[in-house]
């Protein structure tokens, strides 16, 4: 995937499970290792995010001190491969395992 695909099926959602693979493989690339859902939004992460009872999903003050966190990448998904809202991070070479599996 180039880097004018990826912007594209970023700004538009990714709507197909190839899609949803492709976008997971590049943001690991980038760094991005974990992911939370909020409704029909997957939040990408480069470190272990935090659940904030009255914010969501992000970082602790301590990593974003210390610079090595990129800021979350939110991209439009409808899967069910993450639990809506959950009560934790799914690491992203899992997911992307998982979803492989599923297709086989």
């Amino acid at each position: 995937m180039n880097s004018e695909e990826f912007t594209k099926v970023v700004l538009n959602g990714a709507k197909t499970k190839k899609q949803q693979l492709e976008v997971m493989k590049e943001l690991i690339k980038r760094g991005y290792k974990w992911a939370c859902r909020e409704e029909n939004t997957v939040y990408f992460y480069s470190m272990k995010p935090k659940k904030y009872r009255d914010f969501g999903w992000g970082y602790r003050e301590e990593d974003v001190n210390k610079s090595a966190a990129l800021p979350a990448y939110p991209i439009e998904m409808e899967n069910d491969l993450i639990e809506n809202t959950s009560r934790y991070p799914y690491e992203t070479a899992l997911l992307i395992k998982k979803m492989e599996g599923a297709e086989e």
